[in-house]
């Protein structure tokens, strides 16, 4: 068994009001890529899981999200990947730069001049500990949040900004994914040497554990981090597979036991020269008994060619279509990891000590009644509250989003999966058999 992940980053989605579509000169690219990936999934299989590594809108507005939304779910029916399964990071494009206040633009440029490690996580925990300046650091990312929820991949539900995840062929593989927030303090100066961004000592680590493949998500590489030496080498110490966008040119490289990825960008900025959309898809598989701990990785490269206009093998020229990589586990234990049963939380788990286990070959209900609710509109949300009781005198002290899940949380304790399922049902019309 395997785990098979499509790798985007960097969509850049606008929007387009009527007769203005006739602008959208990235249409053309989304199409070929739904084609190309329409062709591959035969031989691939279903895709697990769809990893958005930043700058999914270009300017951060609920409308462009609005987009990102109805082509995700396009594409995940071409991949047959659930829509619950579907895992973003934030990047600069997805701050709504029009709500960067004075005082959150004077944080960013004290934050900014930080450089030492110790610095920054000091400073972080300083802002990110008083909730409301949490708030008020995080309000230009507020819709980013909005649309990130309903995947689990909010980030202002956790001071510490990053989510983890784990998925489960279902078998003996275990994959621990960390998406972290490199864009928090981001703004118009954003450079790597003159104006870093930062993430801090939390984000940057990712837990050893035993017959775990670590990955970690992000939008800014290296490069674009203060003390992003250390950063890479704390990284490729505990991860075996690192993903990263913002650079508009896929890449990837091997740092001792670690295979880092830039996926490229999906739409670019066409101001940008080197403009060639491109995209990945990554599988993950434990080889034979004889590479006892180890893990293979192939990645199939998918570059648009400008000649025959539409996605072609990232590897023009060489035999093989895909390049593969086996690395060490960096935790191996002496026994072969035992099968685990799907968890059945979706809305703890950026806050849990542990992440989530999904088993990718069986359906999570809980997980998918997550989505469903999340992504309803807010006043909806709110009507179906008050339809289950699930409303609390306590619930005017949270945002949007903590009631949001509070309200997902007190359906679980009491015992209401069902009728949530039915109340949806009933709101939108739909007719998807309760599985509950």
């Amino acid at each position: 068994m395997a785990i098979t992940l499509l790798h985007l980053s960097d969509i850049h989605f606008k929007h387009y009001i009527n007769d203005t579509a006739v602008f959208d000169l990235d249409n053309d690219v989304r199409s070929s890529l739904e084609r190309d990936l329409t062709s591959l999934i035969p031989q691939h299989g279903k895709i697990d899981a769809v990893l958005i590594g930043g700058d999914i809108a270009f300017s951060g507005t609920p409308e462009e999200y609005a987009v990102a939304d109805q082509w995700i779910a396009k594409i995940c029916s071409i991949v047959h990947c659930d829509k619950e399964y579907v895992f973003p990071v934030p990047g600069n494009h997805d701050i709504h730069r029009s709500s960067i206040s004075e005082i959150v633009s004077e944080i960013q440029q004290k934050v900014k001049t930080l450089t030492k490690r110790n610095d920054i996580d000091t400073t972080l925990e300083k802002y990110l500990k008083d909730s409301r300046m949490m708030a008020t650091i995080i309000a230009p990312l507020t819709n980013y949040d909005s649309f990130a929820q309903k995947y689990g991949g909010s980030l202002s539900e956790n001071r510490s900004l990053y989510w983890e995840k784990e998925l489960n062929d279902g078998q003996n593989l275990i994959v621990k994914i960390k998406g972290i927030n490199s864009a928090l303090f981001s703004n118009n100066h954003d450079h790597p040497t003159t104006s870093p961004l930062i993430i801090g000592t939390a984000q940057c680590t990712i837990g050893p554990e035993e017959n775990k493949l670590n990955v970690i998500l992000c939008h800014h590489p290296p490069s674009w981090l203060a003390d992003g030496a250390q950063i890479q080498h704390d990284m490729c110490e505990r991860a075996s597979l690192l993903l990263f966008g913002h650079v508009h040119t896929l890449e990837i490289q091997r740092i001792d036991d670690t295979i880092m990825v830039s996926a490229g960008a999906l739409q670019p900025e066409r101001n940008d020269l080197n403009w060639i959309p491109s995209y990945n898809i990554i599988n993950l598989s434990l080889p034979s008994s004889a590479a006892a701990h180890h893990v293979s990785i192939t990645i199939w490269k998918r570059v648009w060619d400008r000649q025959q206009m539409r996605f072609v093998s990232g590897s023009s020229g060489q035999p093989s279509p895909s390049v593969s990589y086996t690395v060490p586990l960096k935790y191996p234990d002496q026994l072969p990891v035992e099968m685990i049963a799907a968890g059945d939380t979706l809305i703890q788990e950026a806050m849990a000590e542990t992440p989530e286990i999904v088993r990718t070959n069986s359906p999570d209900p809980m997980r998918a009644l997550a989505f469903r609710f999340l992504a309803l509109p807010y006043h909806i949300k709110v009507r179906i509250a008050a339809n289950l009781n699930l409303i609390q005198e306590s619930d005017r002290d949270l945002s949007d989003g903590e009631r949001n899940i509070a309200y997902f949380e007190r359906v679980r304790t009491a015992g209401k999966s069902k009728d949530l399922w039915d109340q949806i049902n009933a709101e939108t019309g739909e007719s998807d058999p309760n599985p509950f």
